[in-house]
C-alpha cells in the first residue's frame, strides 16, 4: 500500500492535500472580493466536488491509462472547495526539470505571493483527483483540454503517492485517447513534468 509522503517532504500548506483530517468537510467558496481580484488577474474559478478517479470514470469521462485500477490512488478524492487556475500561466513558470522538493519550494514562494496579492488565499499542489476533476470540468465549461495540445501535452506532479518514492502525475490529455495518469520518482527531473498551482481559500486547509 502507498505510504504517505508528508513526513518525507516539506511540511507546509502547499503539500497538505490528501490528508482528509486537514480539510474542511464542507464546500468553501471565495469571498466576492477575492473572486474579483482573482478574475482581474485572469484566474478562472471552479467548484471541485469531492470526486475520485473511479467516480469520474463511472460518469463516462475518458482516461488513457488504467494501470492504477484497484489501487489506493483510485479512492483519493478532490477538494470540496472552489479553486482558481490561470490557463494563461497554467504551469508554474520554470518548475519543470526539478525534483518534487524543489517544486514544493517554488510553490511555497508562489503561495506567499498569492497571499500577499489576494488576502485569505493560498496556493497548493493538488492531489491526483483535484487535477483530474479540474481537467474535465474545464473541458465541459470551456471546450479546452488542460494538459492537451494548448499545453504541449505536459504533466503536473501531484501530492498522491504511488509508493515510497513515486508520485502520481496528471497530464497528456489527448483528443482521442483521454486523460493520462502516470507516475515518476520524486527526485526525477523531466522537461515535461511541472507543477500547477491551485489557489484556494486559506480556510479550506486546517492549520
Amino acid at each position: 500500500m502507498a505510504r504517505n509522503l508528508e513526513g518525507e517532504s516539506q511540511k507546509s500548506s502547499v503539500y497538505l492535500r490528501g490528508h482528509e483530517k486537514d480539510i474542511a468537510p464542507h464546500e468553501l467558496v471565495f469571498t466576492s472580493e477575492q473572486q474579483m481580484i482573482l478574475e482581474r488577474k485572469n484566474f478562472i474559478i471552479y467548484q471541485l466536488t469531492g470526486q475520485s478517479v473511479v467516480s469520474l470514470r463511472e460518469q463516462g469521462y475518458p482516461f488513457w491509462s488504467y494501470w492504477y485500477e484497484d489501487e489506493p490512488l483510485e479512492a483519493v478524492v478532490s477538494f470540496r472547495t472552489e479553486v482558481a487556475i490561470n490557463p494563461h500561466t497554467f504551469f508554474l513558470p520554470k518548475s519543470n526539470e526539478k525534483t518534487l522538493d524543489e517544486q514544493l519550494s517554488m510553490m511555497e514562494e508562489f503561495s506567499r505571493k498569492i497571499e500577499s496579492d489576494v488576502a485569505g488565499t493560498i496556493a497548493i499542489l493538488g492531489n491526483v483527483a483535484d487535477y483530474t476533476e479540474l481537467a474535465f470540468v474545464h473541458l465541459r465549461k470551456k471546450g479546452q483540454r488542460l494538459f492537451g495540445k494548448d499545453f504541449d501535452y505536459h504533466y503536473t506532479r501531484t501530492t498522491t503517492p504511488v509508493d515510497e518514492s513515486l508520485v502520481a502525475l496528471v497530464g497528456c490529455f489527448e483528443d482521442d485517447g483521454g486523460l493520462s495518469i502516470d507516475f515518476n520518482h520524486k527526485n526525477d527531473c523531466y522537461r515535461s513534468v511541472w507543477v500547477v498551482p491551485l489557489v484556494i481559500p486559506a480556510s479550506a486547509v486546517g492549520r
